[in-house]
């Protein structure tokens, strides 16, 4: 998810200028293996994710969550509107995963403003639909709603659903509701109070029959008895702006961002 927590800057890292020299398959299969050590939940997927099935990975970027997804489920829907990324995404990943060159949001319109970093390359990891950072460039995208593409392209049942969009997190589910209630899909959303407003994304799941939960050194503990918003405030000045290989390099302390939504049953 987002590798610079906390880093609104829009210049190009050490990360962009890697990425321009190694070939394509070498660098998203670096990505994919350098999240695992500061996504504490991503070796733990076999926790929440469920065997078979489609998974959408919105917000896919070079697809380190689409890779390990693909892993377990049928199908992978992997949402990346980034015109850049979404070319090297598509060259990429392995076959049951197909790309979405789209935001996903709440249908409200058909095209939407994607602010991204001035490489374009979107090594930063921190393209918005949400204005980022001076130095930041609008591109106008394509827009859908995860319920439209479910209901084109999914033939079963969708078993879980990643979120990493940089704060826009409640357009996307304003546009999954039918997804949500029909499906009942697990959810792992980045959520940051310094972005959004985290506790009215967990208050309106919980009103669709969903129980938050976050992994707090190694074990899974419900949200309410965490102190999210307290964490993230001690723990980001911390790491933030240290750049992509600078916290592959030297992890720090684990910066909790990753929320899991369970239906209860």
């Amino acid at each position: 998810m987002n590798p610079e927590p906390g880093n609104d800057s829009a210049r190009p890292g050490l990360a962009t200028r890697v990425a321009s020299l190694l070939p394509e398959t070498w660098f998203t299969g670096a990505m994919a293996t350098a999240y695992r050590r500061f996504e504490p939940e991503l070796p733990r997927i076999d926790d929440f994710c469920p065997r078979g099935g489609t998974a959408l990975d919105v917000g896919a970027w070079y697809g380190p969550w689409s890779r390990a997804l693909a892993s377990r489920v049928d199908q992978v829907l992997a949402f990346e509107p980034n015109p850049s990324v979404a070319q090297v995404l598509r060259r990429t990943v392995p076959v049951n995963v197909e790309v979405i060159e789209a935001v996903a949001g709440s249908g409200t319109t058909t095209t939407a403003t994607l602010w991204v970093p001035p490489s374009g390359r979107g090594t930063e990891g921190i393209a918005s639909t949400l204005a980022h950072g001076e130095d930041a460039l609008p591109l106008t995208v394509s827009a859908t709603t995860l319920d439209a593409v479910v209901a084109e392209h999914v033939q079963g049942a969708v078993t879980i659903v990643k979120i990493d969009v940089e704060g826009a997190e409640q357009a996307v589910l304003a546009g999954a509701v039918d997804t949500l209630t029909t499906h009942r899909p697990v959810l792992l959303i980045e959520l940051e109070y310094h972005r959004s407003d985290v506790d009215a994304t967990v208050a309106s799941l919980g009103k669709l029959g969903y129980a938050a939960e976050v992994l707090v050194a190694g074990t899974w503990r419900p949200l309410a008895s965490f102190d999210l918003r307290g964490h993230q405030a001690e723990v980001l000045p911390r790491v933030e702006g240290r750049g992509l290989i600078g916290r592959v390099l030297r992890p720090g302390p684990t910066y909790i961002n990753n929320v899991l939504f369970r239906a209860r049953t």
